[in-house]
């Protein structure tokens, strides 16, 4: 295993980048000591502090990142590839064809060749936080809870990016709290995917209570500590670990008992009484420390600093192309496809496929005027034709102005992504906002205990008053007229326990509940996969609308096919790299690489 040098060359790199001082300037360049690093004269940790913000920058950033040039902290979305990892599943295609999104979407990846490899920069970070722990008691800290917190949160970014290889590539190579040497033995093997998941949940328990508390606003801590990882995160990310480790791929016998740990760790964390749903889900994606936020990162952020960046890079990158703005174009990136619309129930709550046998007592959906009278999180996650952008409408009809027939790069679907962005149906310009990335969400909580909860014991009252909280978030009112043919529903369109719904129905229902309020946010592609139903979804192609402006003003609307991807029974573990595993004996490939 070769990893070793890779991971020295990121220690240096990131300390020489945080730690540019007059004083430090008089190290050499090429190598950073740990006795300077870790200085046991120092009672503030200044260098070690920076130090630990060097690992968190290792923390990868999502959005537009595949074939994005992103990297570390840094929001890079100037040039014109990069997609969300959503639009290489079903959700979506990159406008642009042959980038390299749609190259993972068409089984284009390979042990030579992979745009979401993340070996070498989580092995990175996991030897960083080995460097942090072996060394930061030897500071003589003036502020006793800095001890105790940042070696928490070194452990904690640790497991992190174990997990990060573990839902990629299964079980890992587990280093313990090793830092190897020149000399040590390099040829490991892996462990289990079950023993590095135990691994992960013993070290997320160990640390959960030594956390800093989960704080909020200038009242709850002051910027310096925002970013940081807190007591939430820790209960949150366990909860993540065992919603995977209970789904399918992972759980071939179907064990009960592995849904029961992920659905009490889920329910752990809603019992903190510390997060709660934004009133507006807006406000999630362009505020920072909101309380629906529980382990993310902030682009332009460096943990334990005040310094904050704003920018309106997503407006720039996601918006429909014919806009222009600050004498800018922009570049719509992204096309989300008709299986993503579809999916979005009526404003009733009711499937747009549900047929209640009575022009009184309908769902709310009128083909010939598709996005009428729907779950309002649609209009928050697609830009569709005749939604209002910038004073005007969007034209996603053929020859439209977001859809001229002589650009070359224009909407594959008829669609543009909208989700992330900031709120600017009015006004001429893209304002500054920030950017928080979350990795994990309340909402999230929600869905992961409703599908632990319903796997383990089937539909109840609990897993009913945990998706009414995101059904009344979205603005589905709290009635429904009518009773759906297939499944009685209550309140909010939700299937009503007491009308027998089955475990099975109700899977299906928080499967698309998840779909549509998580889109985009490097969900739907990993529920794909553990849920082992990628074949099928992949290969079943993904869909547009063409839509046809007719002379006397009405349009016509014809759902047509975009692309198939390609999904293989070997795909739903990444290949390890070639030149890791060509380096040693022991470290086995992934089946079918």
């Amino acid at each position: 295993m070769k990893y070793k040098k890779t991971l020295y060359i990121l220690f240096t790199a990131t300390v020489l980048v945080s730690g540019c001082t007059k004083d430090y300037e008089k190290m050499p360049k090429e190598y950073v000591s740990d006795q300077y690093a870790f200085d046991v004269t120092d009672p503030n940790g200044t260098q070690a502090e920076l130090f630990l913000a060097g690992i968190y920058a290792q923390m990868p950033l999502g959005y537009n990142r595949i074939g994005s040039g992103i990297s570390g902290n840094r929001l890079a979305l100037n040039d014109e590839g990069g997609t969300p990892l959503d639009a290489s599943a079903d959700d979506g295609v990159s406008t642009i064809q042959n980038t390299a999104g749609e190259r993972v979407s068409l089984s284009g990846y390979t042990p030579f060749y992979n745009p979401d490899d993340c070996w070498g920069n989580s092995y990175g970070g996991i030897r960083l936080a080995n460097i942090f722990l072996a060394n930061y008691n030897k500071i003589p800290w003036a502020q006793a809870n800095k001890r105790q917190y940042y070696g928490a949160e070194a452990r904690f970014l640790r497991a992190f990016f174990y997990f990060e290889l573990v839902k990629r590539y299964g079980g890992v190579i587990l280093v313990g709290d090793q830092v190897f040497s020149l000399n040590d033995n390099l040829d490991l093997p892996r462990s289990s995917y079950d023993q590095c998941v135990t691994y992960l949940v013993s070290e997320l328990d160990a640390i959960k209570d030594l956390l800093r508390p989960d704080q909020f606003g200038a009242g709850g801590g002051g910027n310096s500590d925002i970013g940081r990882i807190s007591k939430g995160a820790a209960y949150a990310l366990k909860a993540k670990i065992l919603l995977y480790s209970a789904s399918p791929q992972n759980n071939a016998n179907n064990d009960p008992a592995r849904w029961e740990a992920a659905a009490n760790a889920a329910k752990a964390v809603m019992t903190l009484g510390t997060f709660q749903l934004e009133s507006d889900v807006r406000n999630v994606f362009t505020t920072l420390n909101n309380r629906e936020m529980i382990f993310y990162k902030i682009h332009g952020l460096t943990s334990g600093t005040t310094a904050t960046v704003q920018t309106n890079a997503l407006e720039y990158a996601l918006s429909p192309v014919g806009y222009t703005v600050a004498n800018t174009i922009s570049r719509g990136r992204v096309s989300p496809s008709q299986e993503l619309v579809d999916a979005f129930p009526t404003s009733r709550g009711l499937p747009i496929s549900t047929d209640l046998k009575s022009a009184s007592n309908t769902n709310g959906f009128d083909a010939n005027n598709p996005y009428a009278n729907r779950d309002p999180r649609l209009t928050l996650t697609v830009f569709f034709n005749g939604q209002t952008w910038q004073n005007r409408a969007v034209e996603t009809f053929v020859n439209g102005r977001d859809n001229m027939s002589s650009d070359a790069v224009k909407t594959r679907t008829g669609y543009y992504q909208r989700k992330f962005l900031g709120n600017f149906a009015s006004g001429s310009t893209y304002g500054n906002s920030y950017r928080p990335w979350s990795y994990i969400r309340y909402a999230e909580i929600l869905l992961d205990f409703a599908e632990a909860r319903n796997e383990f014991s089937g539909p109840d009252t609990e897993i009913n008053n945990a998706l009414v909280l995101l059904r009344a978030r979205a603005g589905i009112p709290a009635t429904t007229a009518g009773t759906a043919t297939s499944v009685a529903v209550l309140n909010y369109g939700i299937p009503t326990v007491s009308a027998g719904v089955t475990k099975d129905q109700m899977r299906i229902f928080i499967r698309n509940e998840r779909r549509i309020e998580l889109a985009f946010e490097e969900q739907r592609y990993w529920d794909l996969r553990r849920w082992k139903i990628a074949e099928a979804v992949y290969n079943s192609g993904v869909s547009g609308m063409s839509i046809v402006k007719n002379s006397n003003g009405t349009l016509t609307y014809t759902k047509v096919p975009v692309v198939t991807p390609f999904f293989q029974a070997r795909m739903y573990l990444y290949p390890i790299p070639y030149n890791q595993v060509a380096s040693g004996k022991n470290l086995s490939q992934n089946p079918g690489w």
